[in-house]
């Protein structure tokens, strides 16, 4: 598969999801694309439009035109749990190093961190989950954006930063 036709799938999954369609109709608006840009080599983008602007018209058929309020939240509640957890893991850490002694002040932070990322973790994988390819029967799977490890790391490295830069400057 190329990479546009990965992009585009990448973006009408998401697009789709906004709009609540179920997971089945989904996976065939996916399988429809691959196998059109399969037979005719056609680009995804010109054959069926803007990814958004196909997802409106599915959803529009579908009586779904506008993005759910829980899909719209989904992104910036993994964003903000994936980020305070690494910011409450990196704390405790932080407390476990300067103490040199397990403490409930260093276990707390931690284990509150790592349920946060785990949150985080299980939100992001929803976006794939559920989808059966009506072609094989197989599960579909969308690749994740390029994007995503490189911002995860982000996330994480920022958090570390900041909680070490507020350490060094509390008053002892």
């Amino acid at each position: 598969m190329s990479a546009t036709l990965d992009s585009y799938r990448r973006d009408l999954l998401a697009e789709l999801r906004k709009r609540s369609v179920p997971n089945q109709r989904i996976a065939e608006a996916i399988a429809e694309v691959e196998s059109h840009v399969a037979e005719t080599g056609e680009e995804p983008q010109v054959a069926f439009g803007d990814p958004g602007t196909y997802a409106d018209e599915l959803a529009g058929a579908l009586g779904r035109t506008r993005p759910s309020f829980t899909s719209r939240m989904l992104g910036p509640v993994v964003a903000i749990a994936a980020f305070a957890g690494a910011a409450l893991a990196t704390s405790g850490v932080a407390a476990r190093l300067r103490e040199h002694a397990w403490t409930s002040s260093s276990t707390l932070p931690i284990v509150g961190g790592a349920v946060l990322l785990g949150v985080a973790f299980i939100g992001g994988l929803r976006s794939s989950q559920g989808m059966t390819d009506p072609r094989t029967g197989r599960g579909l799977r969308v690749p994740a954006s390029r994007w995503a490890l490189p911002v995860a790391a982000a996330v994480i490295a920022v958090a570390l930063v900041a909680v070490l830069a507020f350490r060094a400057a509390a008053p002892r």
